[in-house]
């Protein structure tokens, strides 16, 4: 029984991750190309990023969790 638990939990994490990262990022180009053309996430360091968003997020009217999404996208899973 236990293996059967972490065969599934394991293939949800190989299903349901990349569907979470699809989903934010179009969340993400949906909120921000409202005003502005998508900048590249290499365009900016960890720290700009994180400056950045907090700024937009008022604009966007992003709530607390796309906030963490769209900052996630551009700081960790993109690589740099």
């Amino acid at each position: 029984m236990h293996i059967f638990k972490w065969i599934m939990g394991i293939l949800s994490f190989i299903i349901i991750t990349p569907l979470l990262i699809f989903a934010d990022e179009a969340m993400f180009k949906i909120k921000c190309s409202k005003c502005h053309p998508l900048p590249s996430p290499l365009s900016y360091s960890n720290e700009e990023w994180n400056r950045i968003i907090d700024r937009m997020a008022v604009n966007a009217k992003l709530t607390a969790a796309e906030k963490g999404f769209i900052l996630t996208l551009n700081t960790t899973l993109i690589p740099k």
